[in-house]
C-alpha cells in the first residue's frame, strides 16, 4: 500500500515536474503531447522504484536516472541527443538541489534521514516540501515564457556558446553531486554513501575530461568571437 501511494503521490508527480520544468526551458508546454507526458512520467517513476527496489546506491541511481531521462526524452519526444542531454542535466540539477535543500533545513533541526522517512509526518511533509520547489520553478518558467532559444541564435558561434553552458553544466551537476553527499553523508542514511577511492576517482577524472573540453572549447569560441569582430569593424585586433 505504502509503494502504491508513493508511486501516485510522489513518483509520478516528480517526474512530471521535471519534465514540465525541461520542456519550459525551450517554451514547451508539457501538455502539448498529453500522451508523451503521461508515458513519460510512467516509465521515469518506475524506473525510480525499480532502481530503489533493487537497492541501487544513490550515487549510480542518479546516473542511471539521468541516462534514463535523457533515453525517453530522445525515444518519445524525437529530440536530438546534445537537447536531450542538457534537459536531463538540468533536471538532475534541479532535482539534486531540491533534495540537498530539504536534507540540510530538517539537519538543521536535528532532524536526519532516517528519522525523516520513519515519521510519517515529516516524510508527507518532506515529500510536499520537495514537490512544492519543482512546482515553483516549473510556474516561474511557465509565467515568465522562457525560451533557452532566445539566448543563441542559429550560427556556428552560439553553437559553440550552448556547448559550454551545457558542458558547464554536467561539470557543475558533477561537483554538486560530490560535495552534496560528503556534506549529508555524515547524518544521514547509507544510500547517500559510496566512497569508494576507485568511485570517486572516477568522478575526479570526468570532472577534469570535462574541464579540459571546456577550455578547448572556450578557446575556439574566442577565437571565432575575434574573427567575427574583425569582420564586423574591418579592423584586425592584436
Amino acid at each position: 500500500m505504502d509503494f502504491l501511494l508513493r508511486f501516485l503521490l510522489v513518483d509520478i508527480p516528480e517526474a512530471f515536474l521535471l519534465l514540465t520544468i525541461s520542456l519550459a526551458l525551450f517554451n514547451l508546454s508539457v501538455f502539448e503531447k498529453k500522451k508523451q507526458a503521461i508515458l513519460f512520467s510512467l516509465l521515469f517513476a518506475l524506473t525510480g522504484e525499480l532502481l530503489t527496489l533493487l537497492e541501487v546506491l544513490y550515487q549510480p541511481k542518479v546516473i542511471l536516472m539521468f541516462l534514463c531521462m535523457t533515453a525517453y526524452l530522445i525515444l518519445l519526444y524525437r529530440f536530438n541527443i546534445l537537447k536531450s542531454v542538457f534537459m536531463g542535466t538540468i533536471a538532475l540539477v534541479v532535482m539534486i538541489l531540491a533534495e540537498s535543500i530539504i536534507l540540510a533545513i530538517f539537519n538543521s533541526q536535528q532532524l536526519f534521514l532516517e528519522e525523516i522517512l520513519s515519521t510519517t509526518m515529516l516524510a508527507v511533509f518532506a515529500r510536499l516540501f520537495y514537490l512544492g520547489v519543482f512546482l515553483t520553478i516549473a510556474i516561474v518558467l511557465r509565467t515568465t515564457k522562457f525560451d533557452i532559444h532566445q539566448l543563441f541564435q542559429h550560427n556556428r558561434l552560439n553553437r559553440y556558446l550552448f556547448l559550454l553552458i551545457l558542458l558547464g553544466s554536467v561539470e557543475f551537476l558533477l561537483i554538486l553531486f560530490m560535495n552534496t553527499s560528503f556534506f549529508l553523508r555524515e547524518n544521514n542514511s547509507a544510500i547517500l554513501a559510496l566512497y569508494t577511492p576507485q568511485f570517486q576517482m572516477f568522478f575526479q577524472l570526468a570532472i577534469l575530461a570535462l574541464f579540459i573540453v571546456i577550455v578547448v572549447l572556450f578557446r575556439i569560441y574566442l577565437n571565432l568571437t575575434i574573427n567575427r569582430v574583425e569582420e564586423e569593424t574591418g579592423t584586425m585586433l592584436p
